[in-house]
């Protein structure tokens, strides 16, 4: 109310929306950020995942291609890419999506999160554990990380390996 004219009150306002589901008004924030600031990659990234949320896939991929335009170098682009791949049941592209983003940012610990959950279920043990392990390092969801560590070591058969990182999440 008192100034309309905030891009980062309105990328808030985008993400309160999409918290609460609702999705079309958050689309709306995003897109009023972008005006305000067309040179930020921030409000489209976001507006992908509103649409990804309500399908609409198409619409969300395009919403990336000119957030990289704008930032070609921006990690979250690969990312959001990677969860419109695993959400369309893409997995193996996924898994290739977020370590570009890794690759682009290797603090960024969400999309290593992403990465190693999505390595867990193709049973690549060997990228889950190394990204588990940088998890850890990042100070990252300990816990998760040691369960994730523990999941990596049975799935390899080393049962007194994933007892120690189980114990260790606890």
């Amino acid at each position: 109310a008192i100034n309309e004219r905030a891009y980062d009150v309105h990328l808030s306002l985008g993400d309160v929306y999409l918290q609460q589901r609702r999705f079309d008004q958050a689309i709306g924030e995003y897109a009023a950020a972008g005006l305000l600031t067309p040179i930020s990659a921030a409000p489209l990234v976001s507006a992908s995942l509103a649409l990804m949320e309500l399908g609409r896939f198409d619409q969300a991929g395009k919403k990336l291609d000119q957030a990289a335009s704008i930032e070609p170098l921006s990690p979250e682009v690969p990312a959001m890419r990677g969860r419109a791949a695993e959400r369309q049941g893409r997995a193996a592209e996924a898994l290739s999506l977020y370590q570009a983003a890794v690759n682009l940012n290797p603090s960024y610990a969400r999309a290593r999160a992403w990465l190693a959950n999505t390595a867990m279920r193709l049973e690549r043990y060997d990228v889950a554990g190394a990204q588990f392990a940088a998890l850890l390092a990042l100070s990252y969801e300990p816990a998760r990380s040691h369960y994730g560590l523990g999941r990596v070591a049975e799935g390899k058969g080393d049962r007194s390996t994933a007892l120690k990182e189980y114990r260790l999440a606890l």
